[in-house]
């Protein structure tokens, strides 16, 4: 690598395993470069993912799971309070719609998720 007209003045220090430095170094001394042209020279050149994409998918994940669980939750709650079929007892259709109404909301929020994860991944 050709040294730049600009002097290099500035260092970064990073700390790596010494597996991870003897594998630069290697392949450094390969290509004719020394361990830091052969790293600049890398990064330089490095397609660098976009995590930004990854952090909006967690914050996605996060906010809906925050949803399907109130909803798991009111599925529960209601539940709890429509009456045993085993004693004779048969729920209203009101309580029916409610009830369906809560899990279709739940498969809803499902599919949204789903949505989210493949808009990232895709």
């Amino acid at each position: 690598m050709k040294k730049s007209p600009e002097k290099s003045a500035h260092r970064l220090y990073i700390r790596i395993s010494e597996n991870d430095k003897c594998l630069l170094k290697s392949r450094a001394n390969e290509t004719g470069h020394s361990l830091s042209s052969y790293v600049l020279t890398a990064l330089k050149h490095a397609e660098v993912p976009d995590r930004k994409s990854h952090r909006d998918l967690f914050h996605a994940v996060r906010r809906i799971h925050m949803e399907m669980a109130d909803t798991g939750r009111l599925i529960e709650s209601f539940w709890q309070l429509l009456p045993e079929p085993s004693k004779g007892l048969a729920p209203s259709t009101i309580q029916i719609e409610r009830f369906t109404g809560l899990v279709e909301r739940f498969v809803k929020q499902r599919e949204q998720l789903i949505q989210e994860i493949q808009k990232v991944f895709s």
